[in-house]
C-alpha cells in the first residue's frame, strides 16, 4: 500500500496560475497564489487518496496509522524559512529513504 504522495506546484506563465504536478490520480489545482493552491491542496488531496488509493479491505483490516498518507509537497522555490527543504524533510521524523526520495523527486 503506498503511504507517501508527492504534490509539486509550477507556475505556468502563460495562464498565470500554479499548476498541480502530483501521482495522486484525480489531483488538479490551478491557483493564483502558493496560499490559495496550499489551502486546495489540504483540502481537497488527502479526500482524492482515500478514493482512489484506498479499497474497502485496506481501510477494514490496516490500523488507522497505517491509513494516514505523507502528503510530500513542493513549492517553486526549494528554500524554506529557517532552513532548506532537506533539512526540513529531515526534521520532520521521515526515515532517511523518505528524504532521499523526496529530494530526488524535487529535483
Amino acid at each position: 500500500m503506498k503511504r507517501t504522495f508527492r504534490i509539486k506546484a509550477v507556475w505556468n506563465p502563460e495562464i498565470k496560475v500554479f499548476c498541480s504536478q502530483s501521482d495522486i490520480e484525480g489531483l488538479h489545482i490551478e491557483a493564483t497564489t502558493l496560499d490559495e493552491f496550499e489551502e486546495i491542496m489540504l483540502d481537497v488531496a488527502p479526500d482524492l487518496i482515500m478514493t482512489n488509493h484506498r479499497n474497502v479491505p485496506e481501510i477494514t483490516e490496516r490500523s488507522l496509522k497505517a491509513l494516514i498518507p505523507i502528503i510530500l509537497w513542493q513549492r517553486p522555490d526549494t528554500e524554506t524559512r529557517g532552513g532548506t527543504v532537506s533539512s526540513k524533510l529531515a526534521e520532520s521524523g521521515l526515515s532517511e529513504t523518505d528524504v532521499a526520495d523526496a529530494m530526488a523527486w524535487a529535483r
